[in-house]
C-alpha cells in the first residue's frame, strides 16, 4: 500500500500537479516562474507588490546606491531619512527589502554577545567595497529590473485575459444617457 501512495505522489508531482498552485510569496521568490495558475485576487496582490518593489529598486534605491558610489562615501542621514520616507509611502509596501549600499554601510559588529551593527553615516568605502557595490548596482540595472518588468507585464497580461467584460453593458448606458434615450422607455 506505501508503494501505491508513493508513486502516485511521484505522477502527481510529474504532472505538476502541486496542491497550492499559486503562492504570491513563492511568485516574488521566482520571478522567472508562471503565475498562470494565480488566482484574479493573487494576480492583483501580485501586481501590487511587484510594481511597488520594482518602484523601490528603480526609484529610491538605485539612486541612493548611484550617489554613494560617486561621493565614495555612505549617504549622511538625512538622505537616509528621505529615501525611508520615500519608501513609507509605497502601498502595499514590500516585506524583507533592503537597500544595497546597507552591507557595506555598516559599523563593524560590537564585541557584545549579540554582534550589533549600526548603520554609519559618511563611511569612505574601500576600492572592494564601491566594485562590489558597483557589480550589484549593474546586476540590479541589467538583470533584476528587467525580470520584474517581464513579470509585471506577465501578471498584467493574464489579468487582462481574466477580466470579465463588464465595460459593454456601461458604455451603451453612458451612450444612451448621451443620446438623451436613457429612461424615456
Amino acid at each position: 500500500m506505501r508503494t501505491h501512495s508513493v508513486i502516485l505522489a511521484a505522477f502527481l508531482t510529474l504532472i505538476g500537479g502541486s496542491a497550492y498552485p499559486c503562492n504570491v510569496r513563492n511568485q516574488l521568490n521566482r520571478l522567472e516562474a508562471s503565475p498562470a495558475h494565480c488566482t484574479r485576487a493573487q494576480l492583483d496582490t501580485l501586481a501590487a507588490l511587484l510594481s511597488s518593489l520594482r518602484m523601490f529598486r528603480a526609484d529610491i534605491d538605485m539612486p541612493l546606491t548611484e550617489s554613494t558610489l560617486a561621493r565614495g562615501t555612505c549617504p549622511e542621514v538625512d538622505e537616509v531619512n528621505r529615501a525611508d520616507a520615500a519608501w513609507k509611502t509605497l502601498r502595499p509596501r514590500p516585506h524583507g527589502v533592503g537597500y544595497t549600499m546597507n552591507e557595506y554601510c555598516m559599523t563593524d559588529p560590537t564585541r557584545v554577545p549579540y554582534g550589533i551593527t549600526f548603520y554609519d553615516p559618511g563611511k569612505v568605502l574601500n576600492a572592494g567595497a564601491l566594485a562590489a557595490l558597483q557589480a550589484r548596482l549593474d546586476y540590479q540595472r541589467t538583470r533584476l529590473i528587467p525580470r520584474l518588468d517581464s513579470k509585471l507585464a506577465s501578471v498584467d497580461a493574464l489579468s487582462d485575459d481574466t477580466l470579465p467584460s463588464v465595460l459593454g453593458p456601461v458604455e451603451s448606458i453612458a451612450s444612451d444617457l448621451e443620446d438623451g434615450s436613457a429612461g424615456t422607455e
